[in-house]
């Protein structure tokens, strides 16, 4: 027993190692990486996004809208949020939790995330977890892959199709 259980030891407390070696300056970068798409977001300020994604990114949202995940271009991801985010009348992103799994130059974060949409006066709270992984281009940290998992959402479900509504109307 102590044979077959020495090197599942061994090569936990090697991956322990890694995380634990990682300079918290590059952690931070991380996440610091992907709170600027959600900063961007809720401040609408797009170039703020985009500097965190590399140029084309497995988007995945398909627990919350039922739209298999699929590879965009940071350009396509801003223009389709662009449709949409406008339209709310403020959105607040709250983040929590950062899990960073760091190995060579990809980084792999694991995080939870409410998010509350408001318009009129009405509100719709979206809650999950992120999956969210990152390259490292040169010295800089891009988001690679963002997957949500949708753990509940309350309030008016109809809001994200108000705001683009009223977004195409304008």
């Amino acid at each position: 027993m102590k044979n077959i259980l020495l090197p599942v030891l061994v090569s936990l407390l090697s991956s322990c190692a890694i995380a634990q070696n990682t300079p918290p300056s590059e952690r931070l970068q991380i996440i610091l990486t992907v709170r600027n798409i959600f900063e961007g977001t809720d401040q609408h300020d797009w170039s703020k996004v985009q500097s965190a994604f590399a140029p084309e990114v497995f988007l995945d949202y398909s627990s919350l809208s039922g739209t298999p995940g699929s590879t965009l271009s940071c350009s396509e991801i801003v223009e389709s949020w662009k449709k949409v985010i406008p339209g709310f009348d403020s959105i607040h992103h709250q983040l929590a939790r950062f899990q960073v799994v760091i190995k060579d130059r990809k980084a792999k974060v694991h995080y939870f995330c409410k998010a509350d949409h408001i318009l009129a006066g009405e509100i719709w709270t979206v809650e999950g977890v992120y999956d969210t992984v990152l390259e490292k281009n040169h010295d800089q940290w891009l988001v690679t892959k963002h997957k949500f998992s949708l753990d509940q959402q309350r309030g008016d479900l109809t809001l994200a199709a108000k705001a683009k509504e009223l977004v195409r109307s304008r």
